[in-house]
């Protein structure tokens, strides 16, 4: 008994491991089967999204090819309707361009002959009122007005009477302003330039005194040159100087300079004012220059004298033209006009 379960125990410790060899070799294959299904699915499934986006971009590439389609077409049409219409736009214009000669043709076989001189006097007129009330130039003005009523005496109608004494009263008034002489109030401050530099700057200088009282020579009056000659000493020896004004410092050269071109550019400013009809300007420019001349120049020299005088007239100078006259023609000339002329009204 004891052999014959010792020859069960050695078979079974021979059949044992090859039955688990057996199964380690099942549980492998089975594993890389798992393995390569496993990846297989993947394959597949990544084919498949591939597949799945590559279809959905030819769809959206036909559909975008469709819209492209489409916009062509609309484009197409849009542009055949432009063109219509600017055909249409076209062809009302020269319509409108033919109407508007045909007015004119028509208007102007009703025209009266003299209605043509009118335009020319009214042009006249206007530049007139041009030259007045923007430029100021009160005589280009008048010879404007006097060529107006030349032109207006050459038509014969009675309807014209008042036209005519309308424009002769303007002339009459223009005759009336005070003509300002702006060239020669430039040219005296351009001439006061020139002087600054020869303006004397005021030197605090000694007076001496005139009565000089001479020693005698007689020995006799030694008391009398004793007493003349301590006085001279005692006056030259200390001295006291009295003003009764303010005491003006002395300018070191470069100052001088320095006062001198500020002189001329405020007689500068007061040319630029002339143009500008600032009168407030011009006005306060002349006042410094007579307040810095007054301060620090000599003013008893006959330079600053007359630089003072000539200051003085160009202060009273008044650049201002009150231009307070309104001609009255042009309105009477409109109305004329707006009866025979209505189409260019």
């Amino acid at each position: 008994m004891a052999s014959k379960n010792s020859k069960n125990i050695d078979s079974i410790k021979i059949k044992n491991p090859n039955k688990i060899s057996f199964i380690n070799l099942n549980f492998r294959e089975v594993f890389e089967s798992n393995i390569i299904i496993f990846s297989l699915m993947i394959i597949f499934f990544f084919i498949s999204i591939i597949f799945s986006f590559h279809r959905q971009r030819m769809n959206y590439k036909e559909k975008f090819f469709q819209v492209n389609q489409k916009l062509e077409l609309i484009k197409e049409r849009n542009q055949a309707e432009i063109y219509e219409i600017r055909q249409d736009i076209n062809k009302l214009i020269n319509f409108i361009k033919k109407i508007e000669i045909d007015l004119v043709k028509s208007n102007v076989k009703n025209l009266h002959p003299n209605d043509w001189i009118l335009s020319e006097i009214d042009y006249l007129i206007r530049l007139a009122e041009k030259k007045l009330y923007f430029e100021y130039d009160v005589i280009s003005s008048i010879k404007l007005m006097e060529f107006a009523k030349q032109r207006l005496e050459s038509l014969k109608e009675p309807d014209l009477l008042a036209l005519k004494t309308t424009i002769l009263n303007d002339i009459n008034c223009l005759k009336k302003i005070i003509l300002v002489d702006y060239n020669s109030i430039i040219l005296s401050l351009i001439n006061l330039q020139q002087k600054v530099d020869e303006l004397p700057v005021v030197i605090l200088e000694n007076k001496k005194s005139n009565e000089q009282i001479s020693v005698s020579a007689n020995h006799s009056n030694w008391r009398e040159n004793l007493l003349i000659s301590f006085k001279t000493f005692v006056n030259t020896f200390i001295k006291f100087r009295v003003h009764d004004s303010n005491v003006v410092p002395l300018l070191p050269l470069q100052k001088q300079a320095y006062l001198k071109e500020n002189i001329k550019i405020k007689l500068e400013t007061a040319i630029h004012a002339i143009y500008r009809k600032q009168v407030e300007i011009y006005k306060v420019s002349l006042n410094i220059v007579d307040q810095w001349v007054f301060s620090f120049f000599d003013k008893d020299h006959d330079t600053v004298i007359n630089f003072h005088k000539e200051l003085n007239k160009l202060k009273k100078q008044n650049i201002q033209v009150s231009h307070l006259v309104k001609l009255k023609s042009p309105n009477i000339l409109l109305n004329i006009r707006t009866k025979r002329l209505d189409f260019n009204v």
